[in-house]
This record gives C-alpha cells, structure tokens and sequence, in this order.
C-alpha cells in the first residue's frame, strides 16, 4: 500500500469552518506525528463533489485504495443528500476492499443519539467496530489518544489479514500438482 491512513468525509467541505476540514489536517498531523504516511480525501477538495468518472473521483479512489486504513469525519450537513456523497463512494470503497474504517466526529455537535442512528443508516462505516472516535473540545487529548489507538489497532488487524491471506496463497500454491 502507497500509505497507512487515508483521511476523508461524508460530505464536502462547504465553508472553512466546517470540522471535516480543520480535522482533517488535525488528523494528519496526528499522523505525522505517530510516523505514519497519510493522504487526505475528500476535505482537500472542498466544496467540489467529484462526479463519477471524472479524474478527481478516479484520483480519490486510487488515494482510498491505496491505504491500510481509512479515518472517516462524519460532518453530515442538514438537508444535505442522503446517502452523503463519501459514505456511497470511499466508504462503498473501503468496504469493497476490506480496508478499516474509523469514524470520527464532533461530539459536541452530534449526540450520542444520532450516532446511534448512523450505525443503523450507515452501517459500513461502523462495520470494522473501531470507534467512533467521540472529539469533544473539553477533552482533545483524549480524543487524540482514542483515534492514535484505534488507528494502530486498525493498521495491526490490516497487517495480519494481509498476511493470512498471503499465507493462504502460499499454502495453495504449495498443494497445487
């Protein structure tokens, strides 16, 4: 894989103050700082939802595809579309690919009942049970000690699945006539 962790979310970055955006380069340092490579999706883009087919889709999808694990920032907007744009592409991605996925969100802004309801709307973002990450700006290094956990937790299960499978392929390989 091109990098570790691949940082994106649900819906596009419509204004500066929107937390996908200033998380996402939070989460990026985070991972500078635990010595991991990173690639940011969906936030760098801004308010641009790529259509399918155009080169910014195609590049997000290699970018997604390229990762061990992806950190999802849920910044569901009101009125805005449902599915949002990320859960039915880089999460349909991830999920397809068998990459983790750790989602991430504002706690201050979302109760712990509509988390609830994301787990029964959008399931593929919970499927890999690593987190949510609750970010609360009361406790910010708690939420960062939370996601750095859960990021090497995932990056250890994608590590050993890589290698059961390799292993599998070996095992074949030597049955074989």
């Amino acid at each position: 894989k091109s990098h570790d962790v691949f940082v994106t979310s649900t819906s596009p970055v419509r204004t500066s103050e929107d937390f996908a955006g200033f998380f996402s380069v939070w989460v990026m340092k985070l991972c500078g700082e635990l010595r991991l490579s990173a690639a940011q999706g969906r936030p760098q883009l801004g308010a641009v939802d790529p259509k399918p087919g155009s080169k910014e889709h195609k590049a997000l999808r290699l970018a997604l595809l390229g990762s061990r694990v992806v950190v999802c920032i849920v910044n569901l907007a009101t009125g805005g579309e449902w599915p949002p744009p990320g859960y039915r592409s880089e999460i349909a991605w991830a999920e397809e690919s068998s990459i983790p996925v750790i989602p991430f969100y504002d706690a201050d802004r979302f109760g712990w009942k509509e988390v609830c309801s994301w787990k029964i709307d959008l399931p593929s973002i919970f499927r890999s049970g690593l987190g949510p990450i609750r970010y609360h700006r009361s406790s910010h290094a708690q939420a960062k000690d939370q996601l750095g956990g859960a990021i090497h937790e995932a990056l250890a299960e994608a590590s050993a699945e890589a290698g059961a499978g390799a292993s599998e392929a070996q095992e074949e390989e030597e049955a074989a006539p």
